[in-house]
């Protein structure tokens, strides 16, 4: 069991596998591939890694938060904070953005760089899915970011006098934000023609609320059970028996993929939505109590290769979809085969990822730290202790 301010090392392969999964939706979707009979269906899932990216963001932004106010401390220091985040998020993108709007022949970029570089292109339908389409998820984070700090604050002022009282009165905020998201999604999602149609609404904010409220509710019961003897049934279950919970999140994967056109309105959708969100949390409970045993599953999100691409994961987000449109418009899976080329695609996509984190992602993250190094310190650095969430955040 993790014990107060550690660190969470496996986080990185849960990163990579929601990196992975989107690069993937992505390629399927490029190469057409979500009509294939056989496996089309399964590609169309799997931007269930934006779900995981989000209660990963959840979950290691809000620890800190909440340690802080478990333990009667200071705040975490929200100047420190702000730094950190538009250090780790800002120059990657504006390099990418800038990249795949040269490399794509893409001039809306520069015919509107106030909307696109300030990364609030997804409160406009004109803009939302228009260059880095994908971006949408970045002025989600950002948002996040900045309601984060004001909840803890706010929080702050009811002290607790017991873990019942801490515990209890975390969950009440997180199921008001849990129930928000459900409200929002049901009154706001819209359908054409039998499809969800994508709009600025659940593209914000209040349509992911829940997602990052479970992962916060995962940082207060990390918080709240560290240094326990004796730990409940359930999380001795995770510690012990992670593969039930990596086999649960198969098992809904395939409901979510199979059940088809059950989904096809606001209240289907909003059942995926939530699906998706289950499915991250038992991927990432293993990695979070327990996370230094060495079973098959710990084993595998320790494999190295797979920590080295949660790693890079934030460049692999970035710039996949750029590489795939790239890729994808040439002869190659007409010589070839789809399979060839979606392999092409993936390679190139980290070909392109790694080279973004060595020159400019992980030089700006170093340059962050030494910023912050010389501040008046009031407070521990939220988020450091906890290392790098979505595809955003800081390491």
């Amino acid at each position: 069991m993790s014990t107060p301010g550690t660190r969470f090392p496996l986080f990185d392969s849960l990163r990579a596998v929601a990196a992975v999964t989107v690069l993937l939706f992505h390629v399927g979707f490029v190469l057409e591939g979500f009509q294939h009979p056989t496996f089309g269906r399964y590609f169309a899932q799997l931007n269930v890694g934006v779900a995981i990216f989000f209660v990963i963001s959840g979950f290691l932004l809000y620890r800190p938060f909440a340690q802080a106010r478990f333990d009667g401390a200071r705040t975490p220091a929200i100047g420190r904070y702000a730094i950190r985040r538009a250090f780790r998020i800002l120059p990657a993108f504006w390099v990418a953005l800038t990249g795949a709007a040269i490399w794509l022949d893409d001039p809306d970029v520069f015919d509107r760089p106030y909307v696109y570089y300030t990364l609030v292109q997804n409160y406009d339908v004109d803009t939302l899915s228009r260059a880095l389409g994908h971006a949408w998820t970045l002025s989600v984070e950002i948002t996040f970011y900045a309601f984060l700090p004001l909840l803890a604050l706010a929080l702050r002022r009811v002290r607790p006098s017991s873990v019942r009282g801490f515990v209890t009165s975390e969950a009440g905020v997180l199921a008001l934000m849990f129930g928000t998201a459900l409200a929002w999604r049901l009154t706001q999602t819209q359908t054409r023609n039998g499809f969800i149609w994508f709009t600025p609404e659940v593209a914000s904010l209040p349509a992911f609320l829940d997602h990052f409220a479970l992962g916060m509710g995962l940082a207060v019961a990390s918080v709240a059970l560290a240094g326990r003897a004796r730990q409940p049934a359930l999380v001795r279950l995770v510690e012990r028996a992670p593969w039930a919970l990596w086999g649960g999140a198969v098992a809904l994967y395939l409901v979510m993929c199979n059940v088809g056109g059950g989904f096809a309105d606001a209240h289907g959708e909003t059942t995926r939505h939530l699906l998706r969100g289950a499915i991250a949390v038992l991927l990432l409970a293993p990695a979070i109590f327990g996370h230094e045993l060495r079973d098959r599953v710990r084993s595998v999100l320790a494999w190295r290769p797979l920590l080295w691409l949660g790693v890079i994961s934030y460049s692999l987000y970035l710039w996949h979809p750029v590489v795939a449109r790239k890729i994808g418009g040439t002869s190659l899976d007409e010589n070839f085969g789809w399979v060839p080329s979606a392999g092409a695609q993936v390679a190139a996509s980290v070909a392109v990822a790694a080279v973004s984190y060595y020159l400019v992602e992980r030089p700006a993250v170093r340059l962050s730290k030494r910023l912050v190094s010389g501040r008046g310190r009031k407070g521990p650095p939220a988020g450091a202790e906890a290392g790098l969430g979505s595809p955003a955040d800081a390491r």
